[in-house]
């Protein structure tokens, strides 16, 4: 199996998509692209590898063949230079100009405005580099002045709608840009214009079913924080100064860069302990609402080293230095006087605990004392006893 730039099973991705898309063979496409691959990987690290092609049955969809040859071309020994010399440069442009719209819709007469055509394969100029893609409409704005290299400019106001290839995650992406931006590709032979359509087509309806999405959980987001703020209604005193809370903290190491001093901590679990009518910061009040819960239970025996007197809110946390993880409580005040505005700042937790009845002490049975019997029958029993 091949272990080069690309690997057996990506470039049968990519001869699978191909093939599907009616360029050819899967077989002659795969075998085509492996030699290429094979002279790329002996080119780059002056090798005389051999290694047989073997088609698996994958097939990517355009993002992936995109991904995939991308990160081919980052790898060679000359980047886009190798491609344009090699005799595989106009099968790899032409699976490229697939990528951006897999599907073929009914030919259309393309659009034709500031010297350039739907579908025409161009280069977006940026950041010193090219960015290869197709266009896809056009936009006219007003005249204006821009600041350029020359100082202040006439701003035709024209711009180029364009269907890219993202350097930074491979994915497809539309942009639009003046047009003295733009260059046409000499490299790339024009696409039909229905599949430039159609690429932006797909684009946004996919930005559409991501922006749907957003709106949804939002939307769910906003009636989980409703529905709390009414339980915290019914349990919360009015004259409540403060609430106690516990959090489970974990530190997300994929976030986090520590060559930067940039560390993250998430708040994985919330526990709402218990509220209070005054806004003194004590640490024997946390240790006293930390023992109600067993999972933070532990917190109230901790040494008073673990007591963080830093900031505005004192706090007792199960890790001392570092980073913290683990287990913390504390005392979040209110400054208003306002009964529903604290109860928007108590954050979301388990209350269960504080929605279950409390324990009520069971009334001691006190028994009626015996009435004291008159003297003259105690005198009579006296005597009786005698």
């Amino acid at each position: 199996m091949s272990i080069y730039v690309l690997n057996n099973s990506e470039i049968s991705g990519i001869a699978h998509f191909a093939a599907k898309n009616g360029i050819g063979l899967a077989n002659v496409i795969g075998n085509i692209l492996h030699q290429a691959n094979l002279e790329c990987w002996n080119d780059r690290y002056s090798k005389t590898d051999v290694n047989k092609f073997e088609l698996e049955d994958v097939c990517y969809d355009a993002e992936q063949a995109l991904e995939a040859l991308h990160c081919w071309m980052i790898n060679t020994a000359s980047s886009l230079a190798w491609f344009e010399t090699h005799s595989c440069s106009k099968l790899y442009n032409r699976i490229r100009q697939l990528c951006f719209s897999p599907e073929v819709l009914t030919l259309q007469t393309p659009e034709t405005r500031f010297g350039y055509t739907v579908g025409q394969a161009v280069l977006f100029k940026l950041a010193n580099s090219a960015h290869a893609g197709y266009v896809v409409g056009f936009k006219q704005n007003m005249a204006s002045k821009v600041y350029g290299s020359n100082g202040l400019e006439d701003n035709c106001g024209n711009e180029i709608e364009v269907v890219l290839a993202s350097q930074l995650d491979k994915s497809i992406y539309l942009t639009s840009a003046p047009v003295e931006y733009i260059a046409v590709d000499e490299q790339l032979t024009s696409m039909p214009a229905a599949q430039a359509l159609n690429a932006k087509n797909i684009l946004v309806m996919k930005a559409d079913a991501e922006k749907l999405a957003r709106e949804n959980e939002r939307e769910l987001q906003l009636n989980k924080e409703k529905a709390f703020a009414d339980e915290i209604r019914k349990i919360m005193p009015v004259d409540t100064k403060a609430v106690i809370v516990a959090s489970r903290q974990v530190y997300n190491h994929e976030q986090s860069d520590p060559m930067s001093d940039y560390h993250k901590v998430d708040d994985t679990e919330t526990i709402i302990l218990g509220f209070s009518k005054h806004n003194r910061a004590l640490f024997s009040e946390l240790r006293k609402f930390a023992k109600t819960n067993e999972k933070t239970a532990f917190l109230a025996d901790l040494s008073k080293d673990h007591e963080d007197r830093y900031g505005y809110s004192n706090k007792i946390v199960e890790k001392r230095m570092g980073h913290a993880h683990g287990w913390y409580v504390e005392k979040i005040k209110f400054y208003r006087d306002d009964f529903e505005q604290n109860v928007k700042s108590v954050p979301m937790g388990d209350i269960e605990a504080l929605k279950a009845p409390k324990k009520t002490k069971s009334a001691k049975v006190i028994q009626p004392k015996a009435a004291p019997l008159p003297k003259s029958s105690f005198n009579q029993l006296l005597f009786a006893s005698a």
